[in-house]
């Protein structure tokens, strides 16, 4: 009994010497977490590698609009255009603010910093430097309702 236990002389307690040579709880906590980090970690670097990503969101128009007209529907416009129909997210190019359509002024606008678009897209005013995000937009020719696709990032 002897050759395991001694007096501690800074806790005056018994103190076994397996546990003091040993793993102790807070190491075995420890090395569990950096295990699940390590396995956190690789299962993300693989689905990167295999190019698994999220779906992306699929959003639905009834109708096609009228020339010069803006459908808005879960974060996309649809646009009608005198070339013909165009889909945009509602993010701004700049630092990704939600986008209104000012009807007075017949444009896209960012309310946090001011960014104006016109109805097909393009920056107008600054500070954004790129146009909107067109979407891709796919057509069913018998009930003649559209879809547009949104990334989700």
């Amino acid at each position: 009994m002897e050759n395991f236990k001694e007096q501690s002389t800074d806790r005056g307690g018994l103190v076994n010497k397996e546990d003091s040579r040993g793993i102790t709880r807070r190491k075995m906590a420890v090395r569990c977490i950096q295990l699940m980090a390590a396995g956190g970690l690789f299962t993300m670097i693989f689905k990167f590698i295999r190019g698994v990503r999220a779906t992306d969101l699929e959003v639905f128009f009834e109708r096609k609009p009228r020339v010069n007209e803006v459908v808005f529907n879960r974060g996309v416009y649809l646009v009608g255009l005198e070339q013909g129909i165009k889909a945009f997210s509602d993010r701004c190019p700049h630092l990704g603010c939600r986008l209104f359509f000012n009807k007075e002024d017949s444009c896209f606008q960012c309310p946090c910093h001011g960014s104006r678009f016109s109805r097909n897209g393009s920056c107008l005013q600054g500070p954004a430097r790129k146009n909107m995000v067109a979407l891709e937009l796919r057509t069913d020719d018998k009930c003649g309702s559209y879809t547009a696709r949104l990334p989700i990032c």
